[in-house]
């Protein structure tokens, strides 16, 4: 059973990193709908020994599945970057800031942006608390 758990919108640093024109018009329609710029949709999940993300490809359909260990989780960090900027959402980054991690299993690192508990009408999520327990728990 998980010690916590919330719906999630996710997006990897590699999204924005290959987002094409077409991408970018479907995050003006994402945006219409009130949604925060994601990839996956799913939820988080926060056990003993693993930090887990079940959800699906929103532009795909094809479920998708991330999991971690907190020794795995090498960086915690709430804000805005290079990659998920503040001009992505409506908001411009005064009622939300993204969950970003970083991740490193082996030679690969990956980079995880999480949106959790998501509010569309007042544009807030519980990253603050969920960034605040995700450090704890990788310690």
């Amino acid at each position: 059973m998980p010690i916590q758990k919330t719906s999630t919108y996710l997006i990897y640093q590699e999204d924005f990193q290959q987002r094409t024109l077409t991408d970018r018009l479907k995050l003006s329609m994402r945006l219409m709908q009130l949604e925060p710029i994601h990839r996956y949709l799913g939820e988080l999940r926060l056990y003993d020994d693993i930090l887990e993300f079940e959800g699906k490809d929103t532009e795909t359909g094809e479920p998708h599945l991330l999991l971690c260990s907190g020794a795995q989780i090498k960086r915690v960090f709430l804000g805005f970057d290079g990659f998920f900027t503040n001009l992505e959402d409506f908001s411009a980054g005064f009622t939300f800031k993204p969950l970003r991690l970083t991740i490193v299993n082996g030679n690969h690192t990956l980079t995880p942006y999480f949106i959790t508990n998501f509010n569309k009408i007042m544009r807030t999520s519980d990253n603050e608390k969920w960034a605040t327990k995700i450090e704890q728990w990788a310690k």
